[in-house]
């Protein structure tokens, strides 16, 4: 009589089968989904950036004529004629970016406040900037200006163009 095989037995073992790994391809059709909305974000985004930048044209614009002009300033000869058109400048800009009605009738401490207003700060008002609204038209005006009033006005305004709030002329 032979010996019935003990089913029980550790010599009947064997490893366990693992199936094959899943493909990557084709995904999911939530993957597609998610694809295409992440695609959508990015143009979306990608559109705005390019609105932004396209918008923001005047103000490059606007700081490579006032760079030209402030190394004009640092030539004696060319010093008063540059900074006279400093004043034409920043109502150029501000035409530019805010609507006409709003800003071309402005003069003197009108002009002063709408540009402390819209650029939050107190330069053109209290600052170096105050010499503004004399320089186009007071060709002594800028005779008085030392070297550091001179770049203190670049510099105030430099930051209007840079950073002046458009929105903040709706209220005026």
């Amino acid at each position: 009589m032979t010996p019935t095989p003990d089913s029980t037995s550790l010599e009947h073992l064997s490893d366990i089968v693992v199936p094959p790994p899943g493909t990557w391809w084709p995904p999911a059709p939530g993957w597609y989904v998610v694809g295409a909305l992440l695609l959508a974000l990015g143009a979306l985004a990608a559109w705005r950036a390019l609105a932004r930048w396209c918008a923001a044209a005047y103000r490059r614009a606007a700081l490579a004529d006032l760079r030209r002009l402030e190394a004009r300033a640092a030539d004696d000869g060319q010093r008063d004629a540059a900074l006279r058109e400093v004043p034409a400048l920043v109502k150029r800009t501000a035409l530019a970016a805010f609507p006409r009605e709003t800003v071309a009738s402005l003069s003197g401490p009108d002009w002063l406040r709408f540009l402390d207003r819209t650029g939050h700060t107190d330069a053109f008002t209290h600052g170096r900037g105050q010499v503004l609204a004399e320089l186009a038209y007071d060709p002594h005006v800028s005779h008085r200006l030392d070297s550091g009033a001179r770049q203190g006005l670049f510099d105030a305004v430099a930051r209007w163009i840079g950073g002046h709030d458009t929105l903040a002329a709706v209220g005026s």
